[in-house]
């Protein structure tokens, strides 16, 4: 089969078991980095059941995806993004997380993308059981600019989150604050996918903290898990597998073996779980009654056997393939917050970087923006050299975090703006006098920087265009030897 005729049957949704193999060969020598969004939907059909060989191949193609994709950051974070996928559905959480990093990286990406990213972030944390980092990255999403921006079904897989999360991690209270926020949003829409996963949290929240129900009401939700379990979507029933064993292994305590049996023969030789058969075959042995299907449970016994031999092989290969370190995740998370520290703030003022200024381009939400020009830095520079230069900057960036109270950008080599929310005048006016007080390493220059201030009144200027008017006060300061500021007139 060739790439057309392969991409061909993906857009017209005609991919099967039968022919998977051969699609999938097709993109063995592509560098089209674009087809990315058709690789995708060949791996959303067998990420459930991936074969070794196939696992090989899909991160061929993605290698060399990724080595030939050009500036285009979407198509970067569909790359990674099903990279990161292929390493979950293997359970190399390692390199999961570490493709989780590189689509965080990616600048100029539309904040529902940033999203995709945090809540896959949290689904990894979950899945290795490391669950109060998986709290704190779901309430960094709650808290997050961005978050209001969201319709309402993004937010519920927030909400949901936290809402398993809190399960278990034993707080009740907090998981049945939740579950009742998702159940208002649930009601003004009429969304089945959404309604399941309700249901799961539900199921969960029984099979956890059953000793605060009645015995009557844990048996009659179980049985209605039972009838539910039939009828699950397959990507749902994947996902947080976890919960299904923690309800199985509920109904192992109620004696309700013949329906555990049947369960996990269900998911086993019709769902074909293959990535999930551990703690399948481990509850199928619990149902099995050894006195009446003695051949039964040797069997299964021994394919448990192979199926943990065979996962703790895979392992143990890409630990030592990959990683040496005895404490693999710290690193990974260390990684990311320096990640996110080196993102958002400037290497040698430890201020708010550029790039952090450009997120707040659209605020209109501030009082004044003041932009810096640093004097006698080329003199310096020359004079003593660029150790002292920066000595110099460090300086001025510490007086500046001291004068001025508000959000402090560098956003040249020697400029910096400050955007202030305190709307008192007068007091803006005093800092930036202060500040021309304050010692500061070597200057010759009568005023040791130039300001230009602009004040927004009215709140109708965004900071974009704020910062062009007070470049136009701050060119006006530096012409003028007599002061340290100059304020914008519109």
């Amino acid at each position: 089969m060739n790439l057309k005729d392969a991409i061909k049957l993906i857009k017209t949704n005609k991919i099967a078991n039968e022919n998977t193999q051969e699609i999938l060969e097709a993109f063995t020598d592509d560098s089209n980095a674009k087809n990315i969004d058709y690789l995708s939907k060949v791996v959303d059909k067998i990420q459930n059941n991936i074969s070794e060989s196939n696992y090989n191949l899909v991160l061929n193609i993605l290698d060399r995806y990724e080595e030939n994709v050009d500036s285009d950051c979407l198509t970067k974070f569909n790359i990674y993004y099903v990279k990161a996928h292929i390493f979950l559905n293997c359970s190399d959480y390692y390199h999961t997380i570490d493709y989780i990093y590189k689509m965080f990286s990616l600048d100029g990406l539309d904040y529902k993308y940033e999203y995709y990213g945090d809540v896959f972030l949290v689904n990894v944390l979950f899945n290795m059981g490391d669950y109060k980092d998986a709290l704190i990255q779901n309430e960094r999403i709650l808290k997050g600019k961005y978050f209001k921006k969201l319709k309402d079904d993004y937010k519920l897989v927030t909400y949901f989150n936290e809402c398993l999360i809190y399960i278990a991690l034993d707080n009740f209270e907090e998981a049945q604050n939740y579950y009742n926020i998702c159940k208002n949003i649930l009601n003004l829409m009429d969304n089945d996918r959404y309604n399941q996963i309700q249901q799961m949290n539900r199921f969960y929240a029984i099979a956890k903290f059953s000793n605060r129900f009645s015995l009557q009401y844990v048996e009659k939700s179980l049985n209605e898990y039972i009838k539910f379990i039939y009828d699950m979507d397959i990507e749902l029933l994947i996902q947080n597998f976890e919960i299904h064993v923690l309800v199985l292994e509920s109904l192992l305590q109620l004696k309700r073996t013949k329906e555990v049996y049947k369960i996990c023969h269900y998911l086993i030789d019709e769902r074909g779980l293959n990535q999930n058969n551990i703690d399948i075959y481990r509850i199928l042995l619990k149902a099995i009654d050894k006195n009446l299907n003695l051949e039964e449970y040797i069997s299964v016994l021994e394919k448990y056997n192979n199926s943990l031999e065979l996962s703790n092989k895979k392992r143990n290969a890409r630990e030592i393939l990959y990683y040496d370190k005895a404490d693999k995740f710290f690193q990974m998370n260390k990684k990311f917050n320096q990640l996110e520290i080196d993102f958002n703030h400037d290497s040698l003022t430890k201020l708010l970087s550029r790039a952090s200024f450009e997120k707040v381009l659209n605020s209109k939400d501030y009082f004044a923006l003041l932009y810096f020009d640093v004097n006698d830095l080329k003199r310096i520079n020359d004079t003593h050299g660029h150790k002292y230069g920066d000595l110099y900057l460090k300086e001025f960036a510490d007086n500046l975090s001291f004068s001025i109270k508000g959000d402090i950008y560098r956003v040249g080599g020697d400029e910096f703006i400050a955007i202030v929310y305190d709307e008192n005048e007068e007091e803006i006016i005093k800092s930036v006098k202060k500040l021309d007080t304050l010692p500061l390493f070597d200057t010759t220059d009568n005023h040791k920087f130039s300001c230009g201030i602009f004040f927004n009144y009215d709140k109708n200027v965004d900071i974009k265009t704020s910062e062009i008017y007070a470049d136009e006060a701050l060119y006006e300061a530096k012409s003028n030897s007599n002061t340290i500021f100059s304020i914008y007139k519109r």
